[in-house]
């Protein structure tokens, strides 16, 4: 799981190494490895032990689920997290976060679910970390993209 942490600045940047920003990925190993791992490998443990099935209706439970209760509470902590570690004020931090939240979240409320739906329904446990593992770099790529975005979303 920590692997995702510390992959989205270099896939999301050019390969050469004149371009690498050092600080922005400990930023992003500090906020993985502390608080998006443990985040994860706790939810997927939580969700396991109420829905213990892999099947369609235990899948379909555990999306809802987590589409509103973890997805918004994690997008917008990720804005709020990676602001305050570049060290901005909390409200500096949290008014990007507010400006960011919502179009990011509604983008996720489209790809994750089905995601989600195929992780749960279909994949069994040990080899369902592994894939929202990948997934999560994909996303984590993309949220480094908005992250580094200085206009509004609209």
């Amino acid at each position: 799981m920590l692997i995702i942490c510390f992959s989205p600045p270099p896939i999301s940047s050019h390969f050469n190494k004149e371009h690498y920003d050092y600080a922005t990925m400990m930023r992003f190993s500090i906020f993985g490895a502390f608080y998006v791992a443990p985040l994860l490998h706790g939810w997927i443990k939580l969700t396991s032990a109420m829905w213990p099935h892999t099947n369609f209706k235990s899948g379909l439970a555990k999306t809802l689920v987590e589409q509103v209760s973890l997805s918004p509470i994690s997008s917008y902590t990720f804005f709020l997290g990676m602001a305050l570690l570049e060290g901005k004020t909390f409200q500096n931090a949290r008014k990007e976060a507010n400006d960011k939240f919502l179009p990011t979240f509604k983008i996720a409320s489209c790809v994750w679910p089905v995601l989600q739906l195929f992780s749960y329904s279909v994949l069994p446990e040990r080899t369902r970390l592994l894939f929202i593992a990948f997934c999560s770099v994909c996303w984590t790529a993309f949220m480094a993209w908005i992250k580094k975005k200085s206009i509004k979303m609209t």
